[in-house]
């Protein structure tokens, strides 16, 4: 009996340490994919209204990026070789965001470099009545399959 418990305890550690490990695989191949998601979707956002500067198009990605964060919130096994992984992003609402790109884009060239997006936030923030913070917004649903290697792969 007590060798029977036992060997039902290990087994149990053992597969569960399994799953946890096809999470973890997951989860990072998901955080890889979103993050570059999300660097893809501020992108066109700073191509469509800054074309000004290039310098202040790709100041506006790094600002965002550095008060962004992308988040795995939910792994979901369908079966032994199906999986779903839930990518969200917390960041600045889609309609501040598209308000700094425009200020931004309306700026001369030649005073770029000077364009300071933490004081243009803040001072949207008084325009609206709000300090801005950043929300929590879905990012992506990815579908995963396994190959027979054992590699996790996005579903297209």
């Amino acid at each position: 009996m007590k060798n029977t418990l036992r060997l039902s305890v290990c087994l149990f550690f053992v597969l569960l340490s399994a799953c946890t490990s096809q999470e973890g695989k997951i989860k990072k191949l998901a955080m890889e994919l979103g993050e570059k998601k999300f660097q893809e979707q501020l992108k066109i956002e700073a191509d469509d209204s800054i074309k000004q500067s290039d310098w202040l198009n790709k100041s506006y990605q790094e600002f965002m990026l550095k008060k962004s964060e992308v988040e795995v919130v939910e792994v979901k096994f369908l079966t032994e070789t199906k999986a779903t992984a839930v990518v969200v992003v917390n960041t600045y609402p889609p309609s501040l965001r598209l308000t700094l790109a425009r200020i931004a884009g309306g700026m001369d060239p030649g005073r770029s470099r000077s364009f300071n997006f933490a004081e243009a936030v803040s001072g949207i923030g008084k325009q609206i009545g709000k300090t801005p913070e950043p929300v929590e917004l879905p990012l992506i649903l990815y579908k995963f399959n396994k190959t027979s290697a054992g590699t996790w792969v996005v579903e297209f």
